[in-house]
């Protein structure tokens, strides 16, 4: 299992990478923190806007702490293939936000 997960946080660093998002790198958890604060909306807004947009849920780093507001708490726990799906439709809604910032 162990190589498993991290194969799967792989998937989820590598498509951060890609989509320019900043992180903080898991220390033995199954949770990866993203940096979405250059959007310039809170952990909450761009969670509901992924999950409604794209059907994809990822924890708004403020419902953990006020000082999180600028971050989504992501898992890596589900199979790849969920992963890899997920992670694609999130590209999307965040292609969708930061086109609407510029």
């Amino acid at each position: 299992m162990a190589e498993a997960y991290r194969r799967r946080r792989r998937l989820v660093l590598d498509a951060l990478d890609a989509m320019g998002i900043q992180y903080g790198l898991p220390q033995g958890g199954q949770f990866v923190f993203a940096d979405i604060g250059f959007t310039g909306m809170d952990s909450g807004e761009v969670a509901q806007r992924i999950l409604s947009e794209q059907h994809v849920l990822a924890y708004p780093g403020s419902a953990f702490s006020k000082d999180r507001k600028d971050y989504l708490r992501m898992t890596f726990l589900q199979p790849e293939e969920q992963l890899i799906e997920g992670l694609e439709r999130m590209k999307v809604a965040m292609a969708n936000i930061v086109a609407e910032k510029q």
